[in-house]
């Protein structure tokens, strides 16, 4: 049975459908607390031999699993009176009790890539695994370097695949290379640095998010950058000082290609992230013609938050090149809804990353926004888009995948009929209400 809804807005237990958004949305709204950081401040805080209290986490999927993980570890954690604010009781530095059965991260690969990093620098068994999909994804770029290491890592695929197998050691000081540009893989490798004795040298020269970094700095773990090259001094416990976890960037794309989707939409978008590494998607919306302005207003845990305001106007294609994917991996499916609105091609070089996801996220890009009439195709490790596509309501699937889920339904705010988006409820992974916001700024009922 469908839930109260209105005829352009019908959410069920199988699919959302949502119909063409006719009426300008003018409003201002907040995101929920942004999932790296999120993740980073549970893992840090866990170290912490004092209580650290976390404003502002965000109440998804993804990070439940990390905070079960911690508690699975020994760690204490409880809700304050507010919903999003938390109270963690780490173990310290060398804390970490022995988990007595395997640590289910979910769908979570920040989960499992930054938690194996911490395990590997603990000496003792562990066993990390995930859900179906989490078990196909790749962990041999987190197996390798950590190994290299001197911790003993096991899994299925000669350890390319979960389940993982983890005999972790006391470290000793380390020097690896990352070829990959990936900020999870980078953090894995800082967090056991962090837990070895001596300087550690982590080099990568791809530039990835750098939350890790700030937070290290901002909870006084010694930390120098060199070049591509970050020096870790441990072992070295985080001090406990409260944290604050901004909006999420990645959320608020999905807003701001919104108000681009609507004649005469303007959307503000409050105390959002604006760490220039994950601030991508804005500098190529600019790029394509679009009106958005940023505002800062204040700092939190290193970071620097403020506001994104977006208005509607015409967008024109352009070319996304391979060395700033890492800064905008995420907004690639929603950054293809602003490319079909936009007059001209648009290229995404470089997006073999997007293959390695919660599923194949280019292949479902080309077969969903063909379903609704795109002019899209992939070459090699390029997405094309040709716009002005004129969008059409169709049945489209999620495979699973929240991003897409939510970029779909963007799309939709722009086509002409109804789409219907069939497992829609994969957003709690990352943004738990999308729907409820969805529905809220354009004026309909999805309760």
């Amino acid at each position: 049975m469908p839930r109260k809804s209105s005829p352009l807005f019908q959410l069920t237990d199988s699919s959302v459908r949502i119909g063409r958004q006719i009426r300008p949305m003018e409003v201002a709204l907040e995101m929920p607390g942004d999932k790296s950081i999120s993740h980073r401040s549970l893992l840090l805080a866990s170290l912490a031999s004092e209580p650290v209290r976390i404003e502002g986490l965000l109440g998804s999927a993804d990070v439940g699993s990390t905070l079960a993980a911690i508690r699975k570890l020994g760690a204490r954690a409880r809700r304050t009176g507010e919903s999003d604010c938390w109270m963690i009781q780490g173990r310290g530095i060398e804390g970490y009790r022995e988990a007595e059965g395997p640590i289910d991260c979910g769908n979570s690969g920040t989960t499992v890539r930054l938690l194996t990093g911490l395990l590997a620098a603990s000496p003792m068994f562990s066993i990390v695994t995930g859900d179906s999909s989490l078990r196909r994804r790749p962990m041999a770029r987190v197996v390798r370097p950590l190994a290299a290491a001197g911790a003993t890592l096991l899994g299925r695929d000669g350890g390319r695949l979960l389940p993982l197998a983890i005999q972790g050691c006391r470290m000793n000081a380390f020097d690896c290379e990352i070829p990959e540009p990936s900020a999870q893989v980078k953090t894995a490798m800082l967090l056991a640095a962090m837990k070895s004795s001596g300087v550690s040298r982590i080099t990568q020269e791809s530039r990835t998010r750098d939350h890790t970094e700030r937070m290290f700095r901002y909870l006084g773990v010694p930390l120098t950058k060199r070049g591509a090259t970050l020096e870790v001094t441990g072992p070295a416990e985080p001090r406990a000082r409260e944290l604050q976890v901004p909006g999420d960037p990645s959320s608020a794309a999905f807003f701001a290609v919104a108000a681009l989707a609507v004649p005469g939409s303007r959307i503000e978008i409050r105390r959002v992230c604006l760490n220039p590494t994950r601030i991508g998607f804005v500098k190529v919306l600019q790029r394509m013609g679009a009106s958005i302005q940023i505002r800062k207003t204040g700092e939190a845990c290193g970071e620097t938050i403020g506001d994104l305001i977006t208005e509607h106007g015409p967008l024109r294609g352009v070319v996304v090149r391979a060395a700033e994917i890492p800064s905008l991996v995420d907004e690639v499916p929603v950054l293809a809804v602003a490319a079909c609105l936009a007059e001209g091609l648009t290229r995404f070089r470089g997006i073999s990353e997007l293959r390695t996801k919660e599923t194949d996220r280019v292949a479902a890009l080309v077969r969903e926004f063909s379903a609704m009439g795109a002019a899209i195709e992939a070459i090699d490790d390029d997405l094309i888009v040709r716009g002005p596509s004129p969008l059409t309501g169709a049945s489209v699937e999620s495979h699973h995948d929240h991003r897409m889920a939510m970029s779909l339904s963007v799309a939709a705010l722009a086509a002409s009929g109804v789409t219907e988006i069939l497992g829609h409820r994969c957003v709690k992974i990352s943004f738990p209400h999308f729907f409820d916001q969805l529905a809220e700024i354009s004026g309909r009922t999805a309760q």
